[in-house]
């Protein structure tokens, strides 16, 4: 029998203890919510459980790539995309976000890359390759 989302978000420590964290969900959304605006193209850098990239298509994101490159991890957000019914909004890319070309040029990028200190994750070459995309340096 295949596990459900929360089954699998709840055995992984550090992401269920972000999601549980309220102070820091409605800290990310508020961030969000002034940042993007409707229409916008959204890249969302390690999306996990996509829950930045479901904040950014409730503020009217016309299209937001999801793209995360851990394949439980994949295989969870595009199950989570689906039963919260943002499939025509979000699209789950699965690749590395050090080195993926996105789809289209994004107007805004978001990410919470969590087990990092810049270093365990990727980060700056993460971020170094969007911005690239992006021509801003």
């Amino acid at each position: 029998m295949g596990e459900t989302e929360f089954e699998f978000w709840s055995l992984n420590e550090g992401t269920y203890f972000c999601l549980i964290d309220q102070v820091r969900g409605e800290a990310f959304k508020a961030a969000i919510q002034a940042t993007v605006a409707p229409g916008d193209i959204v890249v969302d850098l390690g999306a996990g459980t996509g829950i930045l990239s479901m904040f950014a298509a409730d503020v009217g994101a016309s299209k937001v790539y999801a793209i995360e490159l851990d394949g439980g991890n994949f295989r969870s957000l595009q199950r989570s995309v689906v039963r919260n019914g943002y499939q025509d909004r979000i699209t789950c890319i699965r690749g590395d976000a050090t080195t993926i070309t996105f789809p289209e040029k994004p107007d805004v990028i978001i990410c919470e890359m969590i087990a990092t200190g810049l270093i365990e994750e990727l980060q700056l070459p993460a971020m170094t390759n969007a911005l690239r995309q992006c021509e801003i340096q």
